[in-house]
C-alpha cells in the first residue's frame, strides 16, 4: 500500500531529480502512477494541488504532468493548474521505451494526457512495472 507522502508528486520529482538510470526513474514514474490507484479522491486532490520541484530536463516534468493528469481524467478529479505549464510539454516526441516494436502501440494507445506533451506510453506500458 503507498503511503500519503510517497503518493505525493512531490516525491516522485524529487526521486526523478536524484536518480541515475533512465529506465528506473520510468520504472518509477509507472509504479508510482500504478499506486495512485489505492489513494482515495479526497487525498489524491490535495495532493496533487501543489506544484512539484519541476526538473531541469522537460521529459520528467512533461511524464509527471501527463501521469497526474491521466489519473485525475481515470478518477474524475479536479487537474492541478500547474500540469498545464509550458515546462510540463515537450517540443518533441519522446519514447521512454524507445524500441521499434513499441512504437506503434505508444502512438495508437498512449493516453491523451501523455501524447499532448510528446510523452509516448501505450496504456500497456502504464500497467507493466
Amino acid at each position: 500500500m503507498i503511503t500519503e507522502s510517497e503518493a505525493d508528486p512531490s516525491s516522485l520529482a524529487r526521486f526523478l531529480t536524484s536518480a541515475e538510470s533512465e529506465e528506473n526513474k520510468v520504472r518509477a514514474a509507472i509504479g508510482w502512477h500504478d499506486e495512485l490507484a489505492e489513494v482515495d479522491a479526497e487525498t489524491l486532490e490535495r495532493l496533487f494541488q501543489p506544484v512539484p520541484p519541476l526538473q531541469p530536463d522537460r521529459r520528467w516534468n512533461a511524464l509527471l504532468a501527463g501521469l497526474v493528469e491521466n489519473v485525475c481524467w481515470i478518477r474524475k478529479l479536479r487537474c492541478p493548474s500547474w500540469v498545464h505549464d509550458e515546462r510540463c510539454f515537450l517540443d518533441n516526441f519522446w519514447w521512454p521505451y524507445d524500441t521499434p516494436s513499441v512504437r506503434p502501440s505508444a502512438i495508437r494507445d498512449s493516453p491523451t494526457a501523455l501524447n499532448r506533451r510528446g510523452v509516448m506510453l501505450s496504456k500497456l506500458d502504464l500497467e507493466r512495472v
